[in-house]
């Protein structure tokens, strides 16, 4: 089996779509993984480039994937959207992913720091408290009459 060069991750809350390429650009495999195998996946895997859109949840496993020794390349959307060869659905946008980390000239996000999110808007603190949540792995359900019922209470 050929080596992983780049490992492309399409994020959601509960199953990811992982898309390996070898150093050629051919797909190895493109998988629908949970977020435990994620982690497995990514403890077992040799260092490789590790590409994802840029997202709040993005930041919690480019950490993860940098603590295993990974290359972390944090993709802003508006870049992996040309690359999008099919139909918009998650294996296409993984593929995506791995394809426009590879362009050399391309602009990437930085890592996220806590002091950034950690300044609370008084308009709405439910949602970035979420928001800070996603950032360090946090997964809640998110639904606007909830977060009424919290305000008030608040």
């Amino acid at each position: 089996m050929a080596e992983v060069q780049i490992l492309a991750v399409d994020l959601a809350k509960r199953s990811f779509q992982v898309c390996a390429s070898d150093r050629a650009g051919w797909v190895l495999y493109n998988w629908v993984i949970s977020r435990t195998k994620l982690e497995a996946l990514l403890r077992a895997q040799p260092p490789c480039i590790v590409a994802m859109e840029a997202c709040a949840t993005s930041h919690f496993w480019g950490r993860l994937a940098e603590a295993h020794g990974h290359e972390m390349r944090l993709i802003p959307p508006i870049y992996v959207k040309p690359f999008v060869k099919q139909q918009k659905n998650d294996a296409a946008n993984a593929a995506a992913n791995a394809e426009a980390a590879l362009r050399p000239n391309r602009l990437r996000v930085g890592r996220s720091r806590l002091a950034c999110h950690l300044r609370m808007s008084e308009q709405c603190p439910v949602r970035s408290s979420n928001g800070t949540k996603k950032l360090y792995g946090t997964v809640l359900a998110y639904f606007m009459r909830t977060e009424a019922v919290c305000l008030i209470i608040i």
